[in-house]
C-alpha cells in the first residue's frame, strides 16, 4: 500500500516540493493543489497510474479556514498514518508554538497519540547569512539554534519527535517536468531513511518495488534474503531425502528472481 503521512503545516512550507524531492520526480497531482485552498484534505498522490503517497494536508486547521474541524474529521475517518509531519520553514518563528499544539491535538483525537512525528525544518538554504556557504560556521549554528528552539517547543508539549531535521527539497525542473535540472536536496537521504524505518512493512515494500527510494529496496532485500536463509536452514535441519534439493533450489530461484526485481532490473527466462 502506499505510505500514508499526515502533514501539519501552514501553506507554502514545502510540503509539496518534500513529496517531489522524496520521489526523485516532479509529481503532478501534488502541484494541482490549489495552494490558495485553505483546507483540510485527504488525497492519494500517482507517479503516472501507481499510487506512491496517501496524504492528509491538515493545512486547513493551521491556516485557520472555515469549517476546518469538519474537514478534518472527513481526511481523518479510517485514515491509518505511518508517520506524522510537521513541516515549517527554518526561518519562520511566527507559527510554530500553534503547529505543535495541532499536532498535539490529532494525535490525541484521531491516532491515540502514539503515531511518530518527524519535525522537518523546510528551505534550510534559506537560513541566514545567505551570502556564506551552507557549510560556514555561522549558518551551521544558526541551524542548530533553529532546531534547539524547535526542540524547546515541542518539549514543552510533551512530544518527542523521531528527529528534528532541516532540509531542503530545493529542486529545478526542465520544461516538461520530467529532467532534474538543479538538485539542491539536502538531509533527503536521512528522511528517506526515518521513513523506511519506522514505516509499516506493507508501506516499505510499495516503495520498493515501485523503485522510489533505493534504501528501501535495500532494506526489503535484505530483509528477504534473511527470511529465504531462515527457511532454508530449517530444511537443512529437517533433510527430506532428495526432494529437499527441488524445495531449496525453488527457494534460492525466488529469492534472485525477487531481488532482481526489486532493483529494476528486467527479467527473462535465462
Amino acid at each position: 500500500r502506499p505510505l500514508r503521512i499526515v502533514f501539519v503545516g501552514r501553506t507554502g512550507a514545502g510540503k509539496s516540493s518534500l513529496i517531489n524531492a522524496l520521489a526523485g520526480k516532479y509529481l503532478a497531482d501534488v502541484s494541482h493543489v490549489d495552494p490558495c485552498q485553505q483546507r483540510a484534505e485527504k488525497h492519494t498522490i500517482f507517479d503516472n497510474d501507481r499510487p506512491i503517497f496517501e496524504v492528509v494536508d491538515t493545512r486547513g486547521i493551521a491556516d485557520g479556514g472555515p469549517n476546518a474541524e469538519t474537514e478534518l474529521d472527513n481526511a481523518m475517518k479510517g485514515f491509518c498514518p505511518d508517520l506524522m509531519f510537521l513541516v515549517s520553514p527554518i526561518d519562520d518563528r511566527s507559527h510554530v508554538h500553534e503547529d505543535i499544539e495541532d499536532i498535539v491535538n490529532i494525535r490525541k483525537k484521531y491516532l491515540s497519540g502514539d503515531i511518530p512525528v518527524i519535525a522537518l525544518l523546510t528551505k534550510m538554504d534559506h537560513v541566514q547569512p545567505e551570502h556564506e556557504p551552507l557549510e560556514s560556521e555561522q549558518r551551521q549554528a544558526n541551524i542548530i539554534a533553529a532546531c534547539d528552539r524547535v526542540g524547546g517547543l515541542m518539549q514543552s508539549k510533551g512530544l518527542k519527535p523521531l528527529t528534528i531535521l532541516p532540509v531542503s527539497a530545493n529542486l529545478g525542473w526542465s520544461n516538461d517536468n520530467k529532467t532534474i535540472t538543479y538538485d539542491g536536496r539536502r538531509n533527503i537521504d536521512k528522511l528517506e531513511r526515518l521513513i523506511i524505518d519506522n514505516a509499516e512493512l506493507a508501506a516499505v515494500l510499495q516503495l520498493a518495488f515501485e523503485n522510489q527510494m533505493h534504501y528501501a529496496v535495500r532494506k526489503v532485500s535484505s530483509r528477504l534474503v534473511k527470511a529465504f536463509s531462515g527457511i532454508a536452514s530449517g530444511i537443512g535441519l529437517n533433510p527430506l531425502p532428495l526432494s529437499d534439493i527441488a524445495v531449496l533450489t525453488s527457494l534460492q530461484v525466488l529469492m534472485v528472481v525477487t531481488v532482481a526485481y526489486l532493483s529494476g532490473r528486467d527479467l527473462d527466462e535465462e
